[in-house]
């Protein structure tokens, strides 16, 4: 990889919509680097279509093809299936790759499969530069299931909205006219 310039960072996930907690972490954390002058891209692989600067809607075939031409880059993965971390593993050749595991079903995921593939996917993390998970929960069952430890990294997922961040996505008119009409609205990611 070069040196000098700092990387691109490429996140590999989705943006709303849909809503929900991994598309507004995704977007949340691009408005973040952005706002630190860093250069970076959504790849939306959400079956989505999109548009907007930084973001570029594609299957996620499409987007391990791309990830294989592109320059060498920061690539952070939002989209965790277990069967995935042979293409992460891949990526990890030409980029620095990074794995956000979004909830703590994902030692349940990788249990789905056979005794003789489940090792093989568990080492193929340590391919992968770095893998961020939300808690000490998380890292309990992380380590339980044989990630190593100095991979793993507890950030929580709460970033904080921008005051933007409502403006122009266009909220269904069911949603804006409840907002009007209640004093609160609770809502999740």
């Amino acid at each position: 990889m070069k040196s000098g310039s700092p990387l691109k960072i490429i996140q590999v996930g989705a943006v709303p919509p849909p809503f929900g907690g991994v598309s507004v972490h995704t977007k949340r954390l691009m408005a973040r680097l952005i706002s630190d002058g860093l250069s970076c891209e959504i790849i939306d692989i959400s079956g989505v279509a999109k548009s907007g600067p930084n973001v570029r809607s594609l299957s996620w075939r499409r987007a391990f093809l791309h990830l294989l031409r592109c320059e060498p880059s920061i690539v952070h993965f939002h989209n965790f299936v277990p069967r995935n971390l042979y293409l992460y593993s891949l990526l990890s050749t030409r980029h620095l790759t990074v794995l956000s595991l979004h909830n703590e079903r994902f030692d349940d995921d990788l249990r789905r499969y056979s005794p003789i593939e489940r090792p093989i996917l568990v080492r193929l993390f340590d391919s992968v530069a770095a893998v961020i998970i939300h808690s000490e929960t998380s890292r309990a069952r992380a380590l339980k299931v044989g990630i190593a430890g100095q991979k793993l990294h507890i950030i929580p997922p709460f970033i904080p909205p921008a005051k933007t961040d409502l403006v122009g996505l266009g909220l269904p008119a069911a949603i804006e006219e409840l907002r009007k009409k209640h004093r609160y609205l609770l809502a999740t990611n």
